[in-house]
């Protein structure tokens, strides 16, 4: 299968037969090469190289690349044998041709890791189409991200991540049906404090099989404290269900945001539906801090908090390594703009609609989606609680099929 397979890191990434893939840093450098060609050829002179096109993807990619390890010197530093995948595998920003894999190692002691991944049309990966060798290290949390490449549309793929000896739980994931495909379905979330339930839905949505990719709306995590020093938010909740916030005190640091995204991704059900199906995620408020806007936030204490562009800095850091939708942090392009059939809630049938852009509207894709809020995520690990987390779910599969609860809000 032609096509290439790119690294977010250092490191070398291969396709399978052969050759003609560009690490991120290899991008990074043949930008910079472009851009003296450029500029020799706005002289007058000669151009000294010859390079094919660099996409403005690529050009992300690679600045991403150098501004996470491309400044590490790795060089002798330790190296480790080898690591644990504690909060599992995921994929995201699928396109029709290629999709985003993600990881994070836990090191038995701060070092160097270097990791390979496979990309394979079976689970059992006899016949893999694309693989690749990165590093990570602390300086960008142990993540590991790549961009695969060269997929073919509405495929189901397999893939996995190896440090040493030690293997990843396998995860699924799914390039997006072609630009004239005539459906395509979408589960959509919103809204998922830790502390207000336990993440049934996402179990159910794992569960299903037909699903072309998850929507997350936003709030994917929340900053808010459980100790008193901030607003508490959903913390009398958490401590009843015995899933309290940690750290305990406000998300204001990197380390703060980092150690928050962890304890969401050890949720097994989160695992569970990440490694099943790619997630194409946009953020909103909480993510950084509650009705934040590009200068500050309502729960932004300059005096106590220190700086609110620091803050900024550091939420976004630590989204963008442990999303793994985020090639540049935003979803764009066409398939962002498909047409959406919504399911109605409280106790009319389900119906479905246009929503978007005139592209959208024009479009062939239909979208059937279901959005839910916290409330949704019911409060017995293990159950469907009252049901309509269960019913939501079920009603991804296609439209007019039957009613949607009271309990279901859009969002």
């Amino acid at each position: 299968m032609p096509g290439a397979a790119r690294s977010d890191g250092q490191g070398a990434a291969d396709r399978i037969p052969g050759a003609g893939v560009k690490t991120a840093t290899s991008v990074a450098a043949s930008v910079a090469d472009r851009e003296h060609r450029m500029t020799s050829q706005d002289r007058g002179e000669t151009p000294t190289v010859s390079l094919p096109r660099v996409t403005r993807r690529q050009v992300v990619l690679g600045l991403m690349a150098a501004s996470a390890l491309g400044g590490c010197a790795v060089a002798g530093r330790p190296r480790a044998a080898s690591g644990r995948f504690l909060h599992g595998v995921a994929s995201g920003d699928p396109g029709a041709d290629s999709v985003v894999i993600w990881t994070r190692v836990t090191p038995p002691e701060p070092a160097v890791v270097e990791v390979t991944w496979e990309v394979a049309t079976d689970p059992g990966f006899e016949r893999i189409v694309r693989r690749g060798t990165t590093v990570t290290a602390d300086e960008i949390d142990y993540t590991v991200k790549a961009v695969v490449e060269s997929l073919q549309p509405g495929t189901t793929y397999h893939y996995r991540f190896r440090v040493g000896d030690v293997s990843s739980p396998v995860g699924r994931t799914r390039a997006l049906p072609a630009a004239d495909a005539a459906r395509a379905r979408l589960a959509v979330v919103s809204c998922s404090h830790y502390s207000f339930g336990h993440y049934n839905v996402y179990r159910e949505i794992a569960a299903l099989e037909q699903l072309d990719a998850v929507v997350h709306l936003g709030d994917y995590i929340y900053e808010s404290s459980a100790d008193g020093s901030g607003s508490d938010y959903g913390a009398e909740r958490g401590r009843q269900l015995g899933r309290v916030h940690d750290p305990a005190h406000t998300a204001v640091t990197l380390d703060d945001y980092r150690g928050r995204y962890a304890q969401y991704r050890g949720d097994a059900d989160l695992q569970a539906v990440h490694a099943r199906h790619p997630f194409i995620l946009v953020w909103d408020d909480h993510e950084l801090a509650n009705d934040a806007w590009s200068d500050g936030a309502q729960a932004h204490d300059v005096a106590t908090q220190g700086s609110f562009r620091a803050r900024r800095d550091a939420a976004l850091q630590a989204l963008l390594r442990t999303a793994a939708g985020a090639r540049t942090g935003l979803r764009a392009g066409a398939a962002s703009r498909s047409t959406v059939a919504t399911i109605s809630a409280g106790s009319r049938p389900c119906t479905c609609s246009t929503a978007g852009s005139a592209a959208a509207r024009n479009s062939s894709i239909t979208t059937t989606t279901c959005i839910w809020q916290a409330a949704a995520f019911d409060q017995q690990p293990g159950s469907a609680g009252a049901g309509y987390g269960r019913r939501c779910a079920r009603r991804v599969a296609g439209c007019g099929q039957g009613r949607v609860p009271d309990s279901v809000r859009r969002s």
